[in-house]
């Protein structure tokens, strides 16, 4: 079981492999092909940015002559929406650790203030 390549944190759209996402799923590729795993099956979630992992590492397994199935897309296999979840208790938050309030203005632009709020 693989989780999906860094997504785009702080963009327009989050749910897409960012640059450096990409280059995990190459090197992930690599490490699979150099310790000789083959697949009978692929799976996915129907998120980009996990349709685009599965696709990148496939894409490097044919790239090296190797054969691969195509990904089968279930959406069970989606993410939950921690957005949600974190605004339900937001204020909850707050109330226990009033320190975090200038973390929550920058919850979604700025890496450290989403890991110490999350």
């Amino acid at each position: 079981m693989v989780r999906h390549g860094q997504a785009s944190f702080g963009k327009d759209n989050y749910d897409q492999l960012s640059e450096k996402g990409q280059k995990q799923c190459g090197i992930l590729a690599e490490h699979l092909i150099r310790t000789g795993l083959s697949f009978d099956a692929v799976y996915a979630g129907n998120m980009i940015r996990q349709k685009d992992t599965a696709h990148e590492v496939i894409s490097v397994y044919r790239s090296q002559g190797y054969t691969s199935p195509e990904p089968c897309i279930f959406s069970e296999f989606n993410e939950y929406s921690s957005r949600e979840i974190i605004m339900a208790h937001i204020h909850d938050i707050a109330r226990k650790d009033p320190s975090l309030k200038a973390d929550m203005d920058n919850f979604y632009a700025d890496k450290k203030a989403f890991q110490r709020v999350f």
